[in-house]
């Protein structure tokens, strides 16, 4: 495992660091990737990220071809993405969350209603649960 440096006050960049900086945000890396590769917290590259000028949004990018230049990409989200989480497709394709909403967006892709009925019984059954599970604890008390 590597050992992360714990420095006290700002780190010192190099030219050359903010460079590695700039090409792995541009590049998809994820916060914590680049984090760790810099021995930093998650919270100090999104400090940096605005000092170094660096663009929040992400360019959609997927290694070297753009996710709606390829194919097979294409298909895939045009078949799943009525019917799967944007966050399984996002693993599936290895991008993250966004790459997939926006790429879906721009294909003009949306949810099934199928889809978004079973979510929304989940998501009142997940409430009655934590509402019940609260009672219960007040009960006790």
């Amino acid at each position: 495992m590597e050992k992360i440096d714990r420095r006290c006050g700002p780190k010192r960049w190099t030219p050359e660091e903010v460079e590695r900086f700039h090409r792995l945000y541009e590049n998809g890396v994820s916060v914590e990737e680049i984090a760790r590769r810099f021995g930093l917290t998650p919270a100090s590259v999104r400090a940096y990220r605005h000092v170094f000028g660096v663009s929040q949004r992400r360019p959609l990018k997927m290694g070297r071809k753009g996710i709606e230049e390829d194919p097979e990409v294409v298909k895939f989200l045009k078949k799943n993405y009525p019917i799967m989480s944007r966050r399984t497709i996002a693993i599936y394709l290895g991008c993250c969350v966004d790459t997939v909403t926006a790429a879906a967006k721009r294909l003009g892709l949306e949810k099934s209603p199928e889809y978004l009925a079973e979510q929304k019984e989940y998501r009142v059954m997940r409430m009655r649960e934590a509402k019940a599970k609260r009672e219960f604890i007040k009960s006790n008390l």
